[in-house]
């Protein structure tokens, strides 16, 4: 197993058993047809801009693909969890499941970043991630192994994705103001600590001190770790302390929430002080 930077030898291997044989373009071809699907069903019936309409149905697609790896890669990670053996991850050959796991969220990756720049939704941030996930991956399946440990990897970092998008949904379709968005909200906050924070580190120490490993990989996951510290500070602990400070106010004015997607009125808005409008420009 070599642990050089570029290995051409496994390039080519990746190329021709993915790439030539069709496996990753049919995938992107697939994402691809599953959201033109999503697109003329026409799910969404209420009016809003054509951009929130393009966005749900996007998110929709991200939502399929989130769960796809949060019980593929959940599957693989708890078996790997209750071996209590987790040297022996390092270095193991890919199974299966890991092959098309890898190959459908490469297609993913791949499919999701043609769609943001078709809609001119792409920035920096986005495309640097992209980027790294897609690289990250295709090292990992040209390998051939380690493909346990970024399993792992990406279930801690997917799980808390379908509940960010299903909180997007919910405030595009104009219920921001609701119990089941703070629910979302709630939640979504937690599964990115937890598993992008709590259990990402030791995973990222078992990754890191793999002598299989390629050395750009464990750059990769580094980076995606350290931007998930950064975005905690910068953004997570100041949405928490929005959300807590909503929960008091309605208290103390005795405004409670209705039910799960009842909002609140407008008039019940303006006694709290809230201009909805201000949330529309939120993109996470």
């Amino acid at each position: 197993m070599s642990t050089s930077i570029i290995n051409i030898t496994e390039l080519n291997i990746f190329i021709n058993e993915y790439i030539l044989t069709g496996y990753i373009p049919c995938g992107i071809l697939c994402w691809t047809l599953l959201y033109i699907l999503i697109l003329n069903t026409g799910l969404v019936t209420i009016k809003m801009s054509s951009s929130d309409k393009l966005d749900i149905y996007n998110r929709i697609v991200s939502i399929i693909h989130g769960y796809l790896l949060t019980f593929g890669c959940g599957y693989e990670f708890f078996k790997f969890v209750s071996r209590y053996e987790f040297d022996t991850g390092c270095g193991e050959e890919n199974n299966e499941l890991q092959k098309f796991i890898l190959c459908a969220s490469i297609s993913y990756f791949i499919y999701d970043f043609l769609a943001m720049a078709y809609y001119g939704l792409l920035d920096w941030a986005m495309s640097i991630h992209h980027f790294v996930s897609v690289l990250g991956q295709i090292l990992t399946l040209a390998s051939g192994h380690s493909g346990i440990l970024l399993m792992c990897g990406m279930f801690v970092g997917e799980i808390s994705n379908p509940s960010m998008h299903f909180r997007m949904i919910l405030r595009h379709l104009g219920l921001r103001y609701t119990l089941a968005y703070e629910i979302l909200e709630i939640l979504f906050i937690i599964f990115y600590i937890i598993g992008r924070m709590v259990v990402a580190t030791p995973t990222l120490y078992y990754i890191d001190t793999c002598g299989s490993v390629n050395i750009i990989l464990k750059v990769c996951l580094s980076l995606l770790w350290f931007q998930t510290i950064y975005f905690i500070y910068a953004s997570m602990v100041g949405i928490l302390m929005k959300r807590f400070k909503e929960m008091s106010n309605r208290t103390s004015h005795n405004i409670p929430m209705k039910g799960l997607f009842t909002p609140l009125t407008s008039g019940e808005l303006k006694q709290l002080g809230i201009n909805s409008s201000d949330e529309k420009k939120a993109t996470i």
